[in-house]
């Protein structure tokens, strides 16, 4: 899986290819050059028409756990053309499920993140010997090159291994997106794991749960003819993925995208000089952001009696990022301004340009089902942590 300009595409690896310095002595240093990939990438229309070399870095990942089905063993000029007629009409396939939107796919991504999380949260078992970040720079101060491994062994550390691992790749979103059995090495399985890839990489993009890691280059053995390298021998890779995020980070990435909704809206009103529109649907995140704005705007949960900056934290991550990213205040005003403009509200024509808080459009909630719902958030919280806890335990 080729990553690129933001989009990923299918490539088939056919070759190595020494870097730059091959016509010249290497030294020391340029012999742990990574190498170059010889790649036959797939175009727009689904066809392998064009030879690149790439560098590893573009290379998100490698698909190693398939087979061809009936390949001919005759030579490797009859393979590569039997796996370029079979990618290319599975991809066909793969785009025409796309089109049907037959798949759950916020329903499964949310999923796949929420296990990958909990699988972090829970407390490594007695047999498993973890490196830990103090021991890293011992462990690469024996090597050659004790930076470059320094650096490899952290991020391996932050992707983690076995069942704690953030790492997620196209192969485990098929399993979320297909519920039925399906057989290894099949072209249904390739199909499978087109689909998958794009809808992963697409989530990754736009979605906040995952953020994309390439393969990761670890060493290199050339060959050489008269102290020139003339070739590659082998390369040792970590293969990628896509690693999940914190919590925090993708409730601020979500808030971060809501925030856009408005730049849109007012775009398109400017273009069509007519009502706000927004040029793209409402996530199930936009949907919970702009229900929490909604409770904001209709609820003032400021009070003299009550310290301001504190009520401000108590407002999810989501919600401050929308707003502040929106530059609108952290207040039932700032809230329903944000409604207003991504034409989830409409101002009231007589009170245009009256902000202040006695010419609201809309009857706030009355205090007793603010404080009933202040306690149901409570209760609902401590819940959680005693799940988690529950959880932790077992």
């Amino acid at each position: 899986e080729l990553f690129e300009g933001g989009n990923w595409k299918l490539c088939i690896v056919f070759g190595l290819r020494a870097p730059s310095f091959s016509t010249r002595k290497p030294t020391s240093k340029t012999v742990e050059k990574p190498p170059l990939l010889e790649v036959l990438i797939m175009d727009e229309n689904g066809m392998f028409t064009e030879n690149v070399v790439v560098d590893l870095g573009q290379i998100t990942t490698l698909w190693q756990d398939w087979k061809l089905e009936n390949a001919t063993k005759d030579g490797e000029v009859d393979f590569t053309e039997k796996l370029v007629q079979t990618l290319q009409s599975t991809h066909k396939q793969a785009q025409q499920s796309l089109r049907n939107n037959i798949f759950p796919i916020e329903k499964a991504m949310q999923a796949l993140y929420n296990n990958r999380i909990a699988n972090r949260s829970r407390p490594p078992t007695n047999h498993r010997y973890a490196l830990t970040k103090k021991q890293i720079p011992r462990v690469a101060s024996r090597f050659s090159d004790p930076s470059r491994l320094e650096e490899l062994l952290r991020n391996l550390l932050k992707v983690g291994e076995d069942r704690m691992s953030r790492m997620v790749d196209s192969s485990m979103t098929a399993d979320y997106l297909y519920p039925d059995f399906c057989q290894d090495g099949s072209v249904e399985q390739i199909e499978r794991r087109i689909v998958s890839a794009e809808i992963l990489t697409n989530d990754g993009v736009s979605g906040g749960r995952f953020k994309r890691r390439s393969c990761q280059f670890v060493s290199v053995e050339y060959d050489h003819v008269d102290s020139e390298v003339s070739g590659v021998r082998q390369v040792t890779l970590v293969n990628g993925g896509w690693i999940s995020v914190d919590p925090s980070v993708k409730a601020g990435a979500e808030g971060r995208k809501f925030a856009t909704l408005g730049v849109e809206t007012s775009k398109n009103a400017v273009k069509k000089n007519s009502k706000n529109c927004i040029s793209r649907a409402f996530t199930v995140a936009d949907e919970r952001i702009a229900h929490r704005l909604e409770c904001l705007a209709m609820g003032d949960i400021w009070s003299n009696e009550r310290n301001q900056e504190e009520d401000q934290h108590r407002l999810e991550l989501d919600v401050r990022e929308a707003l502040t990213n929106m530059n609108l205040p952290l207040t039932p005003e700032g809230a329903t301004s944000a409604l207003i403009q991504i034409g989830r509200w409409s101002e009231n024509q007589k009170n245009k340009g009256k902000r202040n808080h006695n010419n609201k459009a809309i009857e706030p909630w009355p205090p007793e089902v603010l404080e009933a719902a202040r306690s149901l958030a409570q209760n609902e919280s401590k819940r959680r942590v005693f799940l988690a806890n529950h959880c932790s335990m077992t």
